[in-house]
């Protein structure tokens, strides 16, 4: 087996730089060609990703970082056009990890690279927002205004609690557009932000797409429709006990594809990264990458 292994030495407080010998000397003791990639700015991983999957010349690719590095990667194979052909695995360093999460893989990164070894593989469908493509979700309007407020040194610190405590500065005094969502061009929902999943967790432990499969072919649409203060404390508990699709002022849909618009415009984000704004087009690519996974 060859494999390449595209490693973020930031995530993780540095770990790639020391769990990199270990997992060189697993993978050789195990007939694996494993070769390291560290990448050295963001969105690099896009280009190397897409350079080695196009070329066939590895069995497996792999992101070692956490959900950002994951997110490049993913876009890599899928912009090389033979996404669906190539072996995809994750060893976990990041902050979060939250695909590894949701889908059993191993957070140790030497148990990680035992199940790289074993090869089981699971079909996984990939989001696509306007150019970007996403795996975990992606959001319009309140989050992805929030996105842009994270510190990066923070998030270090502190991990996925940065983003609770920039939502919670912005709260006060973020101004909301009106959002129209257009699902499958058959239904239109009017709503104040959206979050659109193929994932059910968002971030640690908030599952606000909570009916999502990563198999199932089909995107999962939040709608909320609450402006005011009370109406976001109470979707904050509703996320976290996951009892927030039964509120009437969310709207839970599941679509393949989606069109969002907004007056004024407001950002979109994928997996955290902002990417522009509205309108923006949204769709699933179902079974578009080879998982490896336990």
């Amino acid at each position: 087996m060859r494999m390449l292994i595209i490693a973020n030495a930031v995530s993780g407080k540095g770990v790639a730089y020391k769990v990199m010998p270990r997992l060189k000397d697993f993978f050789e003791k195990n007939h694996v060609s494993a070769e390291f990639y560290i990448t050295k700015k963001q969105r690099d991983a896009i280009g190397v990703a897409k350079k080695a999957a196009k070329s066939g010349k590895y069995d497996v690719i792999s992101a070692s970082g956490g959900d950002g590095t994951v997110n490049e990667v993913i876009n890599g194979i899928m912009l090389s056009g033979r996404s669906k052909k190539q072996k995809f695995a994750i060893i976990p360093i990041g902050t979060e990890n939250v695909l590894a999460k949701e889908t059993g893989i191993y957070f140790n990164p030497m148990d990680a690279a035992k199940l790289i070894v074993a090869g089981k593989t699971m079909k996984i469908d990939i989001g696509r927002a306007g150019k970007r493509y996403f795996v975990l979700m992606a959001g319009i309007g309140f989050d992805a205004h929030v996105a842009t407020k994270v510190q990066p040194l923070l998030k270090r610190m502190i991990g996925s609690a940065a983003y609770s405590f920039a939502a919670w500065n912005e709260l006060f005094s973020y101004r909301h557009s009106d959002i129209t969502v257009r699902i499958d061009g058959k239904k239109t929902v009017k709503g104040s932000f959206v979050v659109i999943g193929n994932t059910k967790l968002y971030g640690a432990k908030l599952k606000i797409a909570s009916k999502a499969s990563i198999k199932d072919g089909l995107l999962d649409v939040c709608i909320f429709k609450g402006k005011d203060l009370i109406s976001f404390f109470r979707y904050a508990l509703g996320t976290l006990t996951a009892q927030h699709t039964r509120f009437s002022d969310i709207e839970y849909l599941k679509a393949k594809n989606i069109r969002v618009s907004s007056r004024p415009k407001v950002l979109c984000h994928v997996d955290c990264e902002v990417i522009g704004k509205t309108p923006i087009e949204v769709s699933v690519v179902p079974k578009a990458i080879n998982l490896i996974v336990p």
